[in-house]
């Protein structure tokens, strides 16, 4: 075999142990029984269900995983988790391999996800809270957005869905909870 070339099983176990060290999850556990997937709300949009996933890291797929819109779209609602029999948290999994991709620098296949979640901290940071429709706003104009739902956004506003203007609450010690997961990121 041509040196640097990995056989399937080196890739795999190699993949598997990353991800254990990350996060803990064994995916060897998985049986593929497929009760994560039967009972993921998300499936549906998903280009891999959740057991489709499991069985790609298992067999050393690194590539077609991290570019994967699956690990994007896990809501992280944790019913795969808790309906695994072997106890593989795949919600977990999910989470590292977000973690994964962006430290490769690889781009998420649906963009609004980061989007939102960067949109989220920000918003958080500067109210203490999530402010909905500040989040909403920024979020539509950071992603190019902001027209395509300005109509449902007003017919919330005017059913009283969304806070005109925003409380401010220990949005200090939200900033400084953001210094720690970000000073920890950086390690």
């Amino acid at each position: 075999m041509a040196e640097g070339v990995l056989r399937i099983d080196e890739a795999s176990s190699e993949f598997a142990e990353r991800i254990a060290e990350l996060c803990g999850v064994n995916v060897d556990l998985c049986f593929q029984c497929g009760k994560c997937a039967s009972g993921c709300p998300v499936a549906y949009a998903m280009d891999h269900t959740p057991t489709e996933l499991v069985h790609m890291v298992q067999l050393g797929l690194r590539e077609q995983v991290l570019r994967s819109r699956t690990i994007w779209l896990c809501s992280s609602c944790q019913t795969c988790s808790t309906r695994c029999p072997q106890g593989v948290d795949v919600a977990e999994l999910m989470d590292a391999l977000r973690i994964m991709a962006q430290q490769g620098r690889i781009a998420a296949p649906v963009p609004a996800v980061p989007a939102f979640v960067r949109q989220s901290v920000r918003n958080i940071a500067v109210f203490g809270r999530t402010y909905e429709l500040g989040l909403m706003a920024t979020l539509k104009l950071s992603t190019g957005g902001l027209r395509e739902e300005l109509g449902l956004g007003v017919r919330m506003l005017g059913k009283g869905k969304f806070r005109l203007l925003p409380g401010f609450q220990g949005s200090g010690e939200a900033r400084r909870i953001i210094r720690r997961v970000k000073a920890r990121e950086k390690r």
